[in-house]
């Protein structure tokens, strides 16, 4: 969040966006499931800068799936950062506030040592998956509302790999914050080029002139089973 060892400024202030989202599979009947998808890493995550003798923060490294394993992105870098989301700490609870009540599941990732995943529903080389795509698939879910942190990064591959599974996305720009403002617009470009919808809950100046989510839910409700979706 804003004062962890990743921070992203702006994320606490979310808050009421994601609990608002959230609200939207109670009485509204917009939404039917809602999904949290949260680092679980182990104390020696390969993203972990403190696991690489002589790199520092921001450094990267590159890394090819082993023979046998390779997917369609067998070889990726990893950006090293502090270390966070240490599976049964503190730090990788859902923030305070957050109305955890209201979510249907709650997916990890990230949860082996050498292997990073950006993504929710796939690590960087599309050779591990989280098990999400198989539960939308379960629950005949079609379309996607997408929010949450960071959006350069976590929330930019679960919606990349999201389209390429087939999934509509609607990408809630008021519900994300990123980590480099450079980087973010980028990502935005990156997620909009390849399908995906961007659109504002409380319509936030800055947000492009982006559609009312709640229009796009209320075209969408008769094509599918939209599901909520934020990265933690």
């Amino acid at each position: 969040m804003d004062d962890g060892p990743v921070p992203v400024k702006g994320a606490l202030a979310l808050l009421p966006i994601w609990n608002e989202l959230l609200e939207l599979a109670g009485g509204y009947g917009l939404i039917d499931h809602t999904i949290a998808t949260a680092d679980w890493h182990p104390e020696d995550h390969i993203s972990f800068v403190s696991s690489h003798k002589g790199l520092q923060l921001g450094d990267q490294i590159h890394q090819c799936a082993a023979s046998g394993q390779a997917g369609p992105d067998a070889c990726h870098n990893i950006t090293l950062f502090n270390s966070h989301c240490v599976a049964g700490s503190l730090g990788a609870q859902a923030p305070d506030g957050l109305a955890t009540d209201r979510l249907d599941h709650t997916v990890r990732k990230g949860t082996l040592p050498d292997v990073e995943s950006y993504s929710g529903l796939f690590d960087l080389g599309h050779t591990h998956s989280t098990g999400l795509v198989e539960l939308l698939r379960a629950r005949r879910v079609t379309a996607l509302v997408v929010a949450g942190v960071a959006t350069d990064y976590c929330v930019l591959y679960t919606v990349l790999d999201a389209l390429e599974e087939g999934f509509q996305v609607f990408l809630v720009l008021d519900g994300c914050a990123g980590i480099s403002a450079e980087a973010v617009h980028a990502a935005l470009e990156r997620m909009q080029a390849a399908g995906a919808v961007l659109v504002s809950l409380r319509g936030r100046e800055g947000d492009h002139g982006a559609p009312s989510l709640l229009t796009e839910l209320e075209r969408a409700r008769g094509k599918g089973h939209p599901g909520s979706q934020l990265e933690l």
